[in-house]
């Protein structure tokens, strides 16, 4: 017997030791106990630089900044309006990312929800969340009716309700605001801890059915706080509907919401809210020039756009072609001349031009031309048998540079340049008389200045281009006739082209963040 109690007295001990905790009461999860920082903005439309009504992106990023320093779990949506009254969508987004926003609402203004976000979102590195209105073919609008994000171990649920001014049945299936959001709280609460809705139905009723915020969190149990982006006014504490906490922030960027989530056991405990005046946030250099980057960009391409040059975004930097030429050429001075007569040529071209500035190309030409000179002379016959002419092909080598215009689609150019006219071959001397290949121009290469203007039209791979060229030699032509030199001067030819060219490469000219 006491062999049995001596061993039932550790077995016990070890029994109740194993119990402890359930008699204890249930052990404190750490990993469900959080606060998180709200962050949330409304109605920006557009202002980028602070102004008499609204303040400026730079600022609102170093406010989020601040935050972030200081808190290590912060949330960042905007409950719509980011762009509808000064619209330059594609900077926005590209602002947004750099701010590092979680998520976002569709603008309402005009009719069915549907602002340039709607096009723009793929390019939004966080979603547009919209759970009430859907494409004709069953997909909600941007994809993403809520999203989940995690803090620690705590997981909050987000989704989205528009309440649009106007409704396009033709093109969009909407669903009742109040019944998107209960189906998206059935869908999270077995998900998440806590519940946020983002919505722009405002305190007033509006639009076709007139749910306000109020409404919805009277009618949906289960979301803990709805970030509204159309209180009028906007309230300076946040609004409680039921367990339900309502806040909403300023339009034109004035104010960003900042709300601290205090988080107990999985679930809200408290929630400390507060406008947030977004003065007195200077913005560093580094976030100032990030921020105008992409503005800048936008600025630029609009500019470009306006004076025509809507392909400067791909500016071509490399381009070869080819070139047909007609030659009109007539001669001036020569001491031996008596009278200059028109002649007649023409030939081909390659080419090949290379990109200094959006503006200024440099280009180089390889031209063969079949081309000549006609002429009286004096000395009744000491020079010629009467009326002579001269003909022979050449190459011409030319070095040119152009400045460029953007009329509409198309470039225009003008610019200039040198020319090295090389040892005329096939030489044929004819005049009255003569029919000769032993009467040789000289000198076997000639300089010459140019001047062009051209212009050129997309067309296929390439670009059509028409152009008119007036050159004139440098060193005075000369050809022998019965022992006698005879100076027969410069030539000026007119010579109109046409031509086609590829692009070989293309230089992006778009800012990069």
């Amino acid at each position: 017997m006491k062999n049995r109690i001596t061993w039932i007295i550790p077995m016990a001990a070890v029994f109740f030791l194993l119990i402890s905790p359930v008699w204890a009461g249930p052990r404190r999860d750490t990993k469900k106990n959080l606060e998180l920082v709200l962050l949330h903005t409304n109605d920006r439309r557009s202002s980028v630089l602070p102004d008499a009504e609204a303040k400026g992106l730079a600022e609102r990023a170093t406010f989020i900044k601040s935050v972030r320093e200081t808190s290590r779990n912060v949330l960042l949506v905007d409950a719509g309006t980011v762009y509808p009254d000064r619209s330059v969508p594609g900077a926005d987004i590209t602002a947004y990312n750099m701010m590092g926003y979680d998520a976002a609402i569709f603008d309402y203004h005009g009719s069915a929800a549907l602002p340039p976000a709607a096009v723009q979102s793929p390019a939004a590195n966080f979603p547009f969340l919209c759970a009430n209105i859907k494409t004709m073919d069953g997909s909600f609008l941007g994809n993403s009716p809520y999203i989940i994000k995690q803090f620690g171990g705590i997981k909050v649920g987000l989704f989205g309700i528009i309440a649009p001014v106007s409704y396009d049945t033709d093109n969009y299936i909407f669903i009742d605001e109040i019944d998107a959001s209960l189906e998206m709280v059935e869908i999270l609460a077995s998900r998440v801890d806590i519940i946020i809705a983002i919505t722009n139905t405002g305190n007033i009723p509006t639009g076709n059915r007139g749910i306000t915020s109020r409404d919805l969190a009277e009618a949906v149990r289960g979301i803990d706080i709805i970030i509204d982006g159309s209180f009028q006014p906007f309230p300076s504490a946040s609004q409680k509907a039921g367990n339900t906490f309502i806040v909403s922030a300023d339009e034109w960027g004035r104010y960003a919401g900042q709300g601290t989530l205090i988080i107990a056991e999985g679930k809200l405990a408290g929630f400390d809210w507060q406008p947030v005046r977004i003065d007195g946030y200077p913005p560093d250099a580094q976030v100032m020039r990030e921020l105008m980057k992409p503005y800048i960009t936008m600025a630029e391409a609009n500019f470009r756009e306006s004076i025509g040059e809507t392909e400067a975004a791909e500016d071509p930097f490399a381009e070869i072609g080819i070139y047909g030429l007609f030659d009109l050429g007539f001669g001036i001075g020569g001491a031996e001349i008596s009278s200059h007569k028109l002649s007649a040529g023409g030939g081909g071209a390659l080419f090949a031009a290379f990109r200094i500035t959006n503006r200024i190309r440099i280009q180089a030409d390889a031209a063969l031309a079949y081309t000549g000179f006609r002429f009286g002379t004096s000395g009744n016959g000491l020079y010629s048998n009467g009326d002579a002419e001269l003909v022979f092909t050449q190459m011409r080598l030319s070095a040119l540079v152009k400045y460029r215009f953007y009329p509409g689609k198309g470039v225009l150019s003008a610019g200039g340049g040198i020319e090295w006219l090389l040892i005329p071959s096939g030489q044929n001397y004819t005049d009255d008389i003569l029919d000769s290949k032993d009467h040789f121009l000289k000198p076997p290469m000639n300089l010459g200045a140019v001047i062009l203007a051209e212009y050129g039209y997309p067309l296929g791979p390439g670009q059509i281009t028409g152009g008119l060229r007036v050159s004139a030699e440098l060193l005075e032509n000369s050809y022998t006739f019965n022992g006698q030199t005879v100076h027969i001067g410069r030539r000026i030819r007119i010579s109109p082209s046409i031509g086609y060219s590829f692009f070989l490469t293309k230089e992006k000219n778009r800012g990069t963040i």
